[in-house]
C-alpha cells in the first residue's frame, strides 16, 4: 500500500485532496494532515510514499512558508531523500526555491482541478522513489514519548504477550513495546515479507527455515524459539507461505 501524507491546513481542501488521491491508484492510502505537528508524527511512524504539500499552513502569519520548512526537513531525513513531494499553493515566488533547492516532483496551484491533481499523484507514485525496492522499509515503535525504528529486514518475528510486544531481531536483540494488534501491526508494515501464523505472533518469511505442518510449528532462521502455527491460522498461514 502506497501511503500519500497530504499537508493542508484548509478543512475543506484537505478532504477534497484526500479524495482525489485517493482515486489515483488502487494501491493508494491517503494520510491527510492538517498541521506541521500531525505530519510529522504521521512521517515518522509511516513510510510515505509521496508528500503532497500545501506552502502556506498559516494564513495569520505574513509571508509563510512552513510548507516548505516541513518538506526540507523531511529532506534532511535519510528515509526520505528521493521521495517525491508535490507543492500545492497559489504563491508563484516559492517554486524555483522548491523545485532546485528541495527537488519537489510537481507542482499544483489553487483552485485544484481535479484531473490535474489525479493525474500528477498517479505520475508521481511511479517515481523511483516510491518504489519499495529503491529504499529499506522500517516500522516505528513508540513508548514513554520516543520512536523506536526497526528495519524490516532485521525483524526475525513479533510477538504479543499479554499486554506486551516484544520484536526479536536478527542480531539477537529484543525490543520490548506496549500491545498493539496483529492487525496493526501489518498494517504498519504493510509488506508481504510479514504473515501471521497465530493470534499472536508473526513471523519474517525470510527467516523461515523450515515448516513442520503435521506437528504445527515453525523453525526460525537467528533464533532458538519454535514458532507454534495456530489451529485457526493454519491453512491461511500455509497458503500465503505458498503464494510468496
Amino acid at each position: 500500500m502506497k501511503k500519500v501524507l497530504i499537508l493542508e491546513d484548509n478543512l475543506q481542501a484537505l478532504k477534497v485532496l484526500e479524495k482525489i488521491a485517493g482515486e489515483a491508484a488502487s494501491d493508494v492510502l491517503p494520510l491527510p494532515a492538517s498541521n506541521v505537528a500531525s505530519a510529522y508524527h504521521m512521517a515518522m511512524e509511516q513510510d510515505i510514499s509521496l508528500f503532497l504539500i500545501d506552502i502556506i499552513l498559516d494564513i495569520t502569519r505574513s509571508n509563510d512558508t512552513s510548507g516548505i520548512r516541513f518538506a526540507e526537513k523531511m529532506r534532511s531525513l535519510e528515509k526520505y531523500r528521493f521521495t517525491p513531494i508535490i507543492f500545492a499553493t497559489s504563491l508563484e515566488d516559492p517554486r524555483l526555491h522548491a523545485y532546485s533547492h528541495i527537488h519537489c516532483y510537481g507542482y499544483l496551484e489553487k483552485p485544484y482541478n481535479h484531473d490535474t491533481v489525479r493525474k500528477l499523484v498517479a505520475e508521481a507514485l511511479k517515481f523511483p522513489g516510491c518504489s519499495d525496492s529503491e529504499k529499506e522499509k522500517y516500522i516505528y515503535f513508540r513508548k514513554d514519548g520516543i520512536l523506536y525504528p526497526r528495519k524490516h529486514s532485521e525483524i526475525v518475528y513479533l510477538e504479543n504477550v499479554g499486554r506486551q510486544l516484544t520484536i526479536y531481531t536478527s542480531d539477537g536483540g529484543q525490543l520490548h513495546m506496549p500491545y498493539r494488534t496483529c492487525a496493526a501491526l501489518l498494517e504498519d508494515l504493510g509488506s508481504k515479507r510479514f504473515v501471521q501464523c497465530s493470534r499472536s505472533t508473526i513471523l519474517n518469511r525470510d527467516y523461515i527455515d523450515n515448516i513442520d505442518i503435521q506437528n504445527r510449528y515453525v523453525r526460525l532462521r537467528r533464533v532458538d524459539t519454535i514458532i507454534e502455527i495456530g489451529t485457526i491460522m493454519k491453512k491461511k498461514f500455509l497458503k500465503e507461505i505458498e503464494d510468496g
